[in-house]
């Protein structure tokens, strides 16, 4: 039996790509968006890479994807409103509603036929290749995304698999017209691991996408998140293969459309190829994901959400359960419970080490009592930035 490789892929973007991080030898990964490959980041990219790190080299197109999206959010947003209070009082959806879908449905696809018409792929190859890339993702079309970011593949439209059918053969035909240097750069992209984008809403056009693409070669597969996690609402049933699972109570629906994905790519091409996941750092999606793909041979999974969800204040636990947790609330919890916040990252240690807390000190300051609310106090936490660079610096907005 092989064993698995796993690596979690950080962004070039992250300060832990730089110089100043004290533990270089934990990030033995990352991905450079060809939307952002500047001169600066192709050098410090390929310093990475000479220092023994697998480089990941990103089409761009999510950024693309998302600028389309954002044009048909509010209008999708609201026919998506209108389509679940017509099912909360009626049980379907009316003509009405599935009528303005299907327009805006068609208003999407027009409109990723014209922004790809005006990409030149040739451009797009050569700035992915200049990082000489261990794993090269390569192209795809853009409508199943932006059609799930603007709600039109909700399942209470009963959308079906055969409709994504073109969009999912349209991406093999740009993936293997580029593998095989049909855009240029033959010799360079035949030297790079070459993984094929599958976009899907759910496990049936998740499948689909998989057992359509057995023949194709590739070197791996890259499963698409950028829609399912778009994706703010809760559940309590979900079709899997064919069957409908119930839930006792309301579960997140973008977790369990991405699990739903990864299965359905899993059954639909029994292939050992590695996977990369594109777009997760969702703590608790990892620890399911990495129990789903157990026997693969190779698995990668990229994010940026490590540094965004840190400059948004959130901490990443393991305590209780794998989580995001407010920087605020936490702060407020060690206070009133006077157990002193720590970490078993060596980057928090790093940090302590130079910058020492003084939980008593706050305590006393704000007059902190074990019968304080925590909202309050994380309320009155989050309106003194001051206090807390002085007592927890760690805490610092």
């Amino acid at each position: 039996m092989s064993v698995l490789t796993y690596q979690f892929v950080l962004n070039s973007k992250d300060p832990l790509a730089t110089l100043q991080n004290p533990h270089p030898e934990l990030c033995d990964a990352f991905l450079i968006s060809e939307h952002y490959a500047t001169a600066s980041e192709i050098k410090k990219t390929l310093a990475l890479k000479d220092n023994g790190c697998l480089v990941v080299s990103d089409n761009g197109n999510f950024t693309r994807m998302g600028k389309i999206a954002s044009k048909f959010a509010i209008q999708g947003d609201e026919i998506l409103k209108q389509a679940k209070l017509e099912f909360a009082k009626n049980k379907k959806v009316s003509d009405q509603t599935l009528a303005q879908r299907q327009q805006l449905v068609q208003a999407v696809v027009q409109e990723c036929i014209n922004q790809q018409n005006n990409l030149i792929i040739s451009k797009v190859t050569a700035r992915q290749l200049k990082s000489k890339p261990d794993i090269f993702i390569g192209m795809e079309d853009f409508t199943i995304p932006v059609l799930s970011m603007a709600g039109m593949l909700d399942s209470i439209f009963s959308p079906v698999a055969e409709e994504l059918i073109t969009y999912q053969k349209a991406t093999q035909q740009l993936f293997s017209l580029q593998a095989s240097g049909q855009f240029g750069h033959a010799q360079e992209i035949q030297n790079t691991n070459k993984y094929i984008v599958y976009h899907a809403s759910d496990y049936d056009t998740a499948f689909q996408a998989a057992s359509m693409s057995k023949a194709i070669d590739k070197q791996g597969i890259a499963i698409s998140f950028g829609g399912p996690m778009a994706n703010n609402n809760f559940t309590t049933s979900m079709k899997i293969a064919g069957q409908v699972e119930t839930f006792i109570e309301p579960l997140p629906e973008s977790y369990l459309s991405a699990m739903a994905l990864v299965l359905g790519v899993l059954n639909g091409d029994k292939t050992d190829v590695p996977i990369h996941i594109l777009g997760l750092g969702t703590p608790i999606l990892i620890v399911l994901l990495g129990y789903a793909l157990r026997n693969s041979k190779k698995v990668t999974i990229d994010s940026t959400s490590t540094f965004k969800d840190a400059d948004d204040g959130k901490l990443f636990s393991s305590t209780n359960a794998y989580m995001k947790m407010d920087m605020y609330k936490t702060a407020a919890y060690a206070l009133i419970d006077d157990v002193p916040y720590t970490s078993s990252s060596l980057w928090f240690h790093v940090f302590d080490n130079q910058f020492p807390s003084d939980w008593k000190g706050l305590q006393s300051e704000l007059k902190v009592l074990p019968t304080s609310k925590v909202e309050e106090l994380a309320i009155k936490l989050k309106a003194n930035p001051l206090l807390i660079e002085k007592y927890i610096p760690f805490f610092t907005p």
